[in-house]
């Protein structure tokens, strides 16, 4: 299974046995949650512009192009806050200075950058300041486990409980509403280091008018809003060979190590009518994440129960012709094939 056409022909290039009837497109359900632009307006009836910096970590290798933190990143942000029709939220990855100490002085001297301009904003609201302290009493109540500090993952697992009928519900809902009293407990026009895994990546989408990653899956997982988004090139390629050699650049406002190309950025996403990248990103989400009709949810759903239907197919013939017809091969196990409809 696969999110789109661009995977499916990655197989079919390949050439690795995957045969091209035996690919199913079902999108990316997981990005249910992202919302797409038009949900919302940008700069949120405030006037401001929310843009989220989400750079990926240094990765494994010494490739400049991994990581816009060490060559960009300060570039980037200074010139973002010298809008101040701007909120920043910097979300950097959690793995950031984890191979690379350079990498990880430099996320330091952003965060200071960051905090340094957002000091003497606008105080949060005592009000929404204690909703949001209920809503996490509330939401830890659901998702505690009373197990020793440093437990690891092996003894969460062997601890773990069968959870209540109706948990999962409670817990997705408590979650959406603390998501909603930290926003509203942030200051307007704060400018923020998002840490930890709450808030996550996808509520900074929803948050967000216009995001600032690397070549990274933050990028393919935003897309699905259709919001615009630029990508910082360090490799030391042309703009021209960047865009050909990374898929998701093609629809992407391009900025070089010095953050020169921030301005254009900002004015397009205030002036929709002048974004002329707007086409090329709902072409390329059809391309990699599927289309939006019908919904991936719906195509994942749709494509498990007919696997389903296939193995109840299957696990008759068996019992009808027996294990040995099965061992033998296909065509004496009369392995069902499904119709359009399917159905055996």
């Amino acid at each position: 299974w696969v999110a789109g056409e661009a995977a499916r022909e990655r197989y079919r290039l390949a050439e690795v046995g995957v045969d091209d009837k035996d690919v199913v497109e079902v999108g990316r359900p997981q990005l249910a949650p992202i919302r797409h632009a038009g949900a919302r307006a940008a700069g949120g009836g405030d006037g401001l512009l929310t843009v989220l910096y989400a750079p990926t970590w240094e990765g494994f290798t010494d490739d400049p192009g991994n990581t816009s933190v060490l060559t960009a990143g300060e570039n980037i942000v200074r010139a973002l806050l010298a809008d101040p029709r701007v909120r920043l939220l910097y979300k950097p990855h959690p793995m950031t200075g984890s191979i690379d100490p350079r990498a990880g002085a430099a996320d330091r001297r952003i965060r200071a950058l960051v905090h340094r301009a957002g000091a003497g904003r606008a105080q949060p609201d005592p009000e929404a300041v204690a909703a949001l302290e209920e809503a996490t009493r509330a939401l830890e109540e659901l998702t505690r486990a009373d197990l020793r500090q440093h437990a690891d993952e092996v003894e969460r697992m062997l601890h773990q409980q069968a959870p209540a009928p109706g948990r999962a519900q409670q817990t997705a809902e408590a979650l959406r509403r603390w998501e909603e009293a930290y926003w509203a407990a942030r200051p307007a026009g704060q400018h923020q280091v998002v840490d930890g895994p709450r808030p996550g990546l996808f509520s900074c989408f929803n948050e967000a008018d216009v995001l600032v990653s690397d070549v990274s899956s933050v990028v393919s997982d935003y897309l699905t809003s259709e919001k615009p988004y630029a990508v910082a090139n360090t490799s030391g390629m042309t703009e021209d060979g960047f865009r050909r050699a990374f898929p998701t650049v093609r629809a992407a406002t391009v900025l070089g190590p010095d953050g020169a190309g921030v301005p254009g950025l900002l004015r397009t996403v205030r002036h929709p009518e002048e974004d002329a990248l707007a086409p090329a990103r709902a072409a390329l989400k059809v391309r990699l994440l599927g289309p939006a009709e019908p919904p991936s949810l719906v195509r994942f759903d749709k494509a498990v129960q007919a696997l389903a239907r296939e193995a109840e197919v299957r696990a008759r013939h068996l019992r009808e012709d027996g294990p040995d017809a099965a061992a033998s091969g296909p065509d004496q196990a009369r392995v069902g094939v499904l119709g359009e409809d399917g159905r055996p």
